[in-house]
């Protein structure tokens, strides 16, 4: 990711967790409060809107990638 606390959180974990882990960041199942919340009780403390940025900036990406075909 361009997020370095995120790729730091993501490069802690075992790659069967990385990979949900990674899902989760991504998608839309769970606010970004919750995952949050999750990963700061976790030992990982990560704000609410560096989650919402991540998942913005994926999103910007995907436009652009259908704009370019």
């Amino acid at each position: 990711t361009s997020f370095p606390i995120l790729d730091r959180i993501l490069d802690a974990e075992a790659e069967g967790t990385r990979d949900l882990l990674a899902e989760v960041l991504s998608g839309d199942t769970h606010t970004a409060e919750h995952v949050s919340a999750t990963l700061t009780d976790a030992g990982f403390p990560v704000s609410a809107s560096t989650i919402r940025a991540y998942r913005r900036s994926l999103r910007q990406k995907e436009k652009r990638l259908v704009v370019a075909e």
